[in-house]
């Protein structure tokens, strides 16, 4: 019995290892399916589109396309609200245009969900718009819906500032910690001495939390010491030696002006690959997992077949057995 008892309490203690998937066509290749099936993922949480501003008026873009629905698997919906939405004045109707746009998508794929999440960065000038906005969005809803939010690390170390979104649960993102815009950064994917800074004291988040980490790569491309644009999905191997200078372990410097991944590059850009390392990302949840945090559900950011062939279902399960439930 005491042997039962203990394996039990070892299976209802597994962190359930989960993806995003934030592309605009929604389809998964066999490798994919593989994946989701020996991790036995639960959910699937699928962007479905971003809201901007577009000539002083939020306008949706980027809607999701399915090229197949996602099976045995639960479907949840990602918006993604830029900040900036919400130092608008004339968003009274945004919950009501949202939840019908959602309706939408879900009716014409027919897709039914149990959770919707918002991903929003915001500051302490729009964070009552953005809560207020949460508030009233689960005010139009069933009570069939869980509502959660995605949480920044500064925002999870500072929340007593920063505020604590009204909703069931959130999602820590330890990712994307450093600063993109700085061309000396070497990492702002992820980087365990950024990361341990936002760890430093014990945190009791009002809110119980799942947490996410990067599984993604990118190139950025710096002219004149400012950052110009991103290549997504490419790494050290997508650079041909004749066409750059290597100045780092993991920034060139164009020969010349010419085409790379179908942008135009002038001679002297400079471009630093950022990875998400598995020996990072292993020393990041040991780290973590190490303090006293409790996460039921890690997610992974994000199910791409363009780079999630170079991790293991073995990497996976180990990130996961280091984070506490």
């Amino acid at each position: 019995m005491l042997f039962l008892s203990s394996c039990l309490n070892k299976q209802n203690n597994e962190v359930q290892v989960n993806f995003y998937y934030w592309k605009q066509v929604f389809g998964l290749n066999k490798n994919q399916q593989s994946l989701l099936k020996d991790l036995k993922s639960q959910k699937i949480y699928i962007k479905y589109f971003d809201l901007i501003i577009e000539n002083d008026n939020v306008k949706p873009v980027a809607k999701i396309k399915f090229d197949s629905i996602p099976a045995n698997i639960e479907v949840v919906p990602c918006v993604y609200i830029s900040n900036s939405v919400f130092l608008l004045d004339n968003i009274n109707d945004l919950p009501k245009k949202i939840y019908g746009l959602l309706l939408k998508i879900n009716s014409h794929n027919n897709i039914l969900v149990k959770e919707i999440q918002f991903d929003c960065d915001w500051t302490e000038s729009t964070k009552q718009t953005y809560f207020e906005f949460l508030e009233a969005f689960k005010k139009i809803i069933t009570n069939d819906y869980i509502i959660t939010s995605t949480i920044r690390l500064h925002q999870y170390k500072y929340f007593q500032t920063t505020g604590v979104p009204p909703v069931e649960k959130g999602v820590l993102m330890c990712y994307n910690i450093g600063d993109i815009t700085d061309i000396n950064e070497n990492n702002s994917i992820i980087n365990i001495k950024s990361l341990k800074q936002y760890f430093e004291r014990q945190i009791k988040y009002p809110i119980p939390l799942s947490i996410a980490f990067p599984s993604y790569s990118w190139g950025l491309i710096y002219r004149l010491d400012n950052l110009s644009f991103i290549i997504n999905n490419i790494n050290q191997n997508s650079i041909d030696d004749n066409n750059w200078n290597k100045l780092d372990k993991n920034t060139f410097e164009a020969k010349e002006n010419s085409y790379f991944k179908n942008h135009y590059i002038y001679k002297g850009d400079i471009l630093r690959i950022e990875e998400s390392k598995t020996k990072v990302l292993e020393e990041s949840a040991s780290f973590i997992g190490n303090k006293d945090n409790k996460f039921s559900e890690l997610i992974f950011f994000h199910l791409s077949y363009d780079h999630i062939d170079k991790y293991p279902v073995s990497f996976f399960n180990n990130i996961a057995n280091s984070i506490k439930q």
